[in-house]
């Protein structure tokens, strides 16, 4: 595995980014939304990129995890998640 980070390290932005997990950085993120950051799980930015890379509507997240879409369309927004 330290292999894989040095290579990853060594080989530029993408692979690194690849091999690091995703954080959420909360500072960029309102107040009201930061409680439905835990609905997300421990890595937030991560579980939403998977919804959404699966194909989901922001109101399919949104029941799935007991939130509104309007948080689900903003977390989308501020982390600029397609």
């Amino acid at each position: 595995m330290e292999n894989l980070v040095e290579q990853a390290g060594q080989a530029g932005g993408a692979a690194k980014a690849i091999c690091q997990p995703m954080r959420a950085s909360i500072d960029n993120v309102p107040e009201r939304l930061r409680n439905d950051l835990t609905a997300l799980g421990p890595l937030p930015m991560r579980t939403l990129t998977a919804f959404v890379d699966l194909g989901l509507s922001d109101a399919e997240i949104a029941r799935y995890f007991d939130l509104s879409a309007a948080s689900i369309a903003k977390l989308r927004t501020i982390w600029q998640l397609r």
